[in-house]
């Protein structure tokens, strides 16, 4: 079996695992991608064709990282001619009183004030005016920041991955799920089944896939795992440009009631929305668990919403 030594190997070659091998590259870092499956492929977190880049968040340090990381957004579009962010902002709104996965819309407005992020408050009212929703309670409230947009990731990842094959000092191998590790005083030697692989330095960025690699050193995380699906509505009126959206409401029963939606966008279903809710109804205890049929209760409780 071929052993071969590097200064640093990525475990996962999703969108952070790319994005970490190519600024390695950047350093000129001896650097492997091991991908348990094949690259830009539909089976972790990297999945999908679209996500929200947004500004508010409930804690000012995760504010703080989607700043800095614009200017990494910015250098990423200049290497390619795709579009990568569709800048139509991010809206919050919902029960002010409400907590959810993603915080608190307060929360959320006492972080962007202290670090000087611009956003706008909004009443009920000019939420529906505005945003077209309809038929929202009068004690809703809301923020919308400019910054926010739609990214589209499948572009973002194959952007990644062609700037990661154009690097000397990055290889990157599919189909090499890491199947042992060993210390060896300050090296690391991981084994698959395609070979033996020495670094002084991991990068472990598997996404829902952290245990199966970490439980090699003899450590886990606690995690549940969601099988989260999502419906496309089609725009009646092709005018209307929605934001990025979520919204923070109180769980009726099995029905978690918060949703979030994207804009329709040129890469998904073009004058279709995307409506998402954020719950599940019956929570996974492992990645391959999932069945990749969704669940009818999630979709009934999102088209009604």
């Amino acid at each position: 079996m071929i052993t071969e030594n590097y200064d640093v190997i990525v475990i996962g070659g999703g969108a952070i695992g790319l994005a970490t091998a190519y600024h390695l590259g950047q350093r000129q870092a001896k650097t492997l991608v091991l991908e348990q499956y094949t690259f830009v492929n539909q089976l972790g977190s990297s999945a999908g064709v679209s996500r929200q880049f947004r500004i508010p968040y409930p804690d000012e340090y995760m504010v703080q990282m989607a700043l800095d990381a614009q200017p990494y957004w910015d250098e990423l579009q200049k290497k390619t001619d795709t579009q990568l962010l569709d800048k139509v902002g991010t809206l919050w709104f919902g029960d002010p009183e409400v907590h959810s996965t993603e915080g608190n819309i307060a929360e959320a407005e006492k972080a962007l004030k202290a670090l000087g992020v611009p956003y706008t408050t909004l009443t009920s009212k000019e939420i529906e005016e505005q945003y077209h929703f309809k038929n929202l309670p009068d004690n809703y409230t809301g923020l919308f920041q400019p910054d926010g947009a739609s990214i589209n990731f499948k572009a973002t990842i194959e952007t990644l991955l062609n700037l990661c094959q154009k690097e000397e000092t990055v290889e990157l191998r599919e189909n090499s799920p890491v199947l042992e590790i060993k210390q060896n005083g300050d090296l690391f030697e991981l084994t698959t089944p395609n070979g033996i692989y020495i670094a002084k330095k991991l990068a472990i960025i598997p996404g829902p896939y952290i245990n199966s690699v970490i439980n090699l050193l003899d450590f886990k995380i606690e995690a549940t795992y969601w099988n989260m699906s999502s419906a496309y509505f089609k725009k009646t009126d092709p005018r209307i440009q929605y934001p990025t959206w979520f919204v923070f409401q109180n769980a009726t029963g099995d029905n978690g009631n918060q949703f979030y939606g994207f804009p329709s966008v040129e890469w998904d279903h073009p004058e279709y929305i995307r409506v998402a809710p954020d719950f599940v109804i019956k929570p996974l205890d492992e990645p391959n668990d999932r069945t990749l049929i969704p669940n009818p209760k999630e979709l009934a409780y999102t088209s009604q919403w």
